[in-house]
């Protein structure tokens, strides 16, 4: 799992993202906690797995509570 190729991210003061591509005239908005997830799965290559390990480690969790 990558972003595809040509996705712009922003990063607003609120701690929200913005997600786009050239080809769309739409836009995606993250709240805080899409935007952590986001920079999870940055930092962990695409790893699914890592990421909510990362996630859950920082919001002091279990990983495999995922949707409970």
């Amino acid at each position: 799992m990558e972003p595809v190729p040509g996705l712009t991210v922003r990063v607003l003061d609120t701690g929200w993202m913005e997600l786009g591509h050239p080809t769309r005239c739409d836009r995606l908005l993250c709240d805080e906690v899409g935007t952590a997830m986001w920079l999870a799965l940055c930092r962990s290559a695409w790893n699914l797995g890592d990421a909510a390990a990362h996630l859950a480690d920082l919001w002091d969790t279990d990983p495999g509570r995922c949707g409970t």
